[in-house]
This record gives C-alpha cells, structure tokens and sequence, in this order.
C-alpha cells in the first residue's frame, strides 16, 4: 500500500514537471519575441507607415511559422504610437491582382514595389531557420522611398517544446486562415460583379437617353435651319454696326486727346473751334459752359478758364455730371 502512495506521489510531480516546463517555454518564447519587437521599434523612424511581410525560410518561400512570428511581432508593434502598422488584410488582394506573389522571391525590388502599393514607407522582412537548439532570424528594415536597407539583426529564438508545438498547431490555423481569407476574396469580387452590372446599366440607358437626345435635336436644327440663315445674315449686319460704332468710338477717343493735346487755358472759342471743329464744340447751356467729348469746357466772355473731365471727381468727393458742378468744383485737367 504504501509502494503504491509512493508511486502516485512521484507521478503527480512529474506531470507537475511537464506543466512547468511548458508554461516556462510560453514565457521564454513572449519574452525573445517582445525583445525582438523592442529593437525593431527603436529603429523605425517616427511618422511611418510600416508594413510587417511574413517570414520566409532560406528558399524564399513563406512558412506557417513565419507568418506566424511576423504577426506576433506586428501585434506588439501595434502598441506603438509612434508609427502606423500597415494593416496586411487589405492589401492581400490588391497584390494578388498585381501579381506579386508573397510566396515567391523576396528581394529588396519586390519589397519596395509591394510597399509602394501598401502606401508603406518603411517595410520589416526577413528569414527565419530552423536549427537543431535554435530558431535563427534575420530580419531586415528598408526604407520605400530609396530602398535601402535602415537595420538589420540576426536575433535566435530557443527552440523548446512550445517552438515545435507551435509550427504544428500553426499549420492547421493557417489552413483555416487561407480559407477565410479565398471566402473574403470571392465575397469581393461578387461585390465589384455586382457593381459592374449595376453600372453597365446605368451606362446603357444614359446611351439610349443620349441617343434620344441627339435626335431630338437633330429634328429640331432641320426645324430651324431657316432660323439659322437668318441668324446668319442677321449677325453680318450687326458685324458692320459694330465696325462702325468701333469708328465712332475711336474719333471720339482722337477727339478726347485732342481736348487735353491741342488747347490750353487762354485761348478763344474761335481759336478752339478752329482745332477741334465746330461739329464737336457744343454748348451746354448757361454758365458759358460747352461740352466737348467727356470735358466740360467753361468760358469767361470768349476766353477759356477751366477744362473738367466729366465723371471725375471734385474735392468734396462729389462726381462731376453736369456744367454747373463742373464750374462749381470741377479740377482743372487742361495746360496753362
């Protein structure tokens, strides 16, 4: 009996041995990768937008394990205020349809074009190995504007028992994963088939309205087509009326310079008259005042006095419109 008590005894210690182990595994394995997660942290510039890629072994390709590391590692970094994580759910699509594929070769060309697409501007990448005692990293910073490489470290990760039960277990979630993901990707893509279709449609019966539209129209320019010879004939007469007045407009602009030019204060109405014209010196009416294109010319007897420009403004801020404000407080524009 008492063998038997002693046999219980050493079992129940060593499975409380295997228990202690496992969860001092869980805790090493957290702290190498919160260690990782620390220096990469300290190396990225403040304000990026950083893109995580999965892990790849030495023959380029992505293993369940990496991705798997790569997550853990962008989920601590994800805490991090200083810079935004790219989030990788996004864009898995758009770089399907550019046909850059993860699982292919990544080199510092292909990453630079993936973050160029992701809207990143620095992107973390790298390899992970498997040894006998270790798990070897080497993980890379570079930088999308220039492509060049910012940091760089070859962390090790021990391998215990919870490393190898890990790469198992991972395996079967990533299964999981890729299927969720291929349901995500179909329910996109009937989304944008169905939008399509919608707008096709909508494209369809614009053409028709528009086809409609443009005969309509046409019936109508047949309707009026004698309208529009009219209209013709109509705007070649209004072209040799505005020929004219732009005539009448340009005498009257030679006439105002002449005004200012060819008369000076002193001289007579006859003197006047005789450079400017007796057609275009007319009297205003009182105050032996006359108008001569845009002056007011005001008189004393036969002699002239003052020259005001009508529309001007007198030194009470008032405008000149007429002869009586023009002799009144009109400012003198002509010469002595």
């Amino acid at each position: 009996m008492k063998g038997i008590f002693l046999l219980l005894i050493m079992i129940f210690l060593s499975y409380c041995s295997q228990i202690k182990v496992i969860h001092d595994d869980n805790v090493a394995f957290e702290y190498e990768v919160e260690n990782i997660s620390d220096s990469l942290s300290n190396h990225i510039p403040n304000g990026s937008n950083l893109l995580i890629l999965d892990f790849t072994d030495l023959d380029n390709v992505i293993t369940h394990f990496g991705r798997y590391l790569s997550r853990r590692i962008s989920n601590n970094l994800s805490n991090n205020q200083m810079f935004r994580i790219v989030d990788r759910n996004n864009i898995e699509l758009l770089i399907n349809e550019q046909k850059l594929q993860l699982s292919g070769v990544i080199d510092e060309s292909s990453v630079v074009n993936i973050g160029k697409i992701a809207g990143a501007t620095h992107i973390v990448y790298g390899t992970v190995t498997e040894f006998q005692e270790y798990v070897g990293l080497d993980i890379k910073i570079i930088s999308v504007e220039n492509g060049t490489i910012i940091y760089s470290s070859s962390p090790k990760i021990e391998k215990t028992r919870e490393v190898a039960q890990l790469v198992s277990t991972i395996v079967k979630s990533e299964e999981q994963q890729q299927n969720e993901l291929e349901v995500h990707r179909q329910k996109i893509l009937n989304d944008i088939e169905s939008e399509r279709s919608a707008r096709l449609k909508a494209i369809e019966d614009e053409e028709r309205q528009k086809k409609n539209q443009l005969v309509e129209l046409e019936n109508e320019i047949r309707e009026k087509s004698i309208i529009i010879s009219e209209y013709e004939a109509r705007k070649k007469e209004l072209q040799k009326q505005q020929t004219y007045i732009q005539q009448i407009h340009a005498e009257i602009d030679k006439l105002n310079a002449d005004v200012l030019s060819k008369i000076k204060i002193g001289m007579t109405k006859e003197q006047i008259i005789d450079i400017l014209g007796k057609e275009n010196f007319n009297y205003s009416g009182g105050y032996n005042c006359y108008t001569c294109g845009r002056y007011f010319l005001i008189f004393e007897g036969t002699v002239l006095t003052k020259v005001v420009l009508n529309g001007s403004m007198t030194s009470y801020n008032t405008v000149v419109d007429d002869c009586l404000e023009a002799t009144a407080n009109g400012r003198n524009v002509a010469r002595y």
